[in-house]
């Protein structure tokens, strides 16, 4: 598209400095995801201060309550602004350390593409979370039998998010060795 000549030069900084739409639809499905996520820790949180209320001193119990909300809200909000950033910080080092000579904005469209089944997997990741939550406190299960009955499914589903994106990202650092060694071959 053809530059206005008419425009402001704020508007050509600010349209040069905007967000890739890769990254704004990487990041909309990952605040889908942790949206999806948040019931289960709410179920989670609840839970947890229901079974250890009766275990606590009864003047504590405002206290405790208190400093469980106010560190889940904290943890939200963190996950919430600042989930992406470091989850492009990670790729970014595993870049440096393994892909230098691969393109760097291919390296991040790869980690922005992977999010776009990430919140199919979390919806299912959050149904066994909902469910070890409700074996746990509510029917008292044992926690090894549960920890391993449905932390093994829920690890394996993780891995079919994090397994695919490590694979297209060997794929392209390899693609770039191959490439770069023809080219300096020849």
């Amino acid at each position: 598209m053809p530059e206005n000549p008419y425009q402001s030069p704020a508007f050509v900084e600010e349209t040069a400095a905007a967000e890739p739409v890769s990254r704004r639809r990487a990041k909309r499905a990952f605040r889908k995801a942790a949206a999806v996520l948040l019931a289960p820790a709410i179920y989670n949180l609840c839970a947890f201060e229901a079974h250890v209320h009766d275990s606590i001193r009864p003047e504590a119990a405002p206290v405790m309550h208190f400093f469980d909300v106010l560190g889940f809200v904290i943890a939200c909000g963190l996950i919430w602004l600042l989930g992406l950033t470091a989850l492009e910080s990670v790729s970014f080092i595993l870049f440096s350390a393994f892909a230098r000579k691969t393109d760097p904005t291919a390296w991040q469209e790869v980690l922005y593409r992977s999010f776009d089944r990430a919140v199919y997997l979390t919806a299912a990741g959050a149904v066994l979370w909902g469910v070890w939550v409700f074996c746990f406190y509510q029917m008292d299960c044992d926690f090894q039998l549960i920890s391993w009955a449905i932390g093994i499914p829920a690890h394996l589903l993780a891995a079919c998010w994090y397994v695919p994106l490590i694979y297209r990202w060997y794929q392209l650092a390899t693609a770039d060795r191959s490439n770069s060694s023809a080219i300096s071959g020849s």
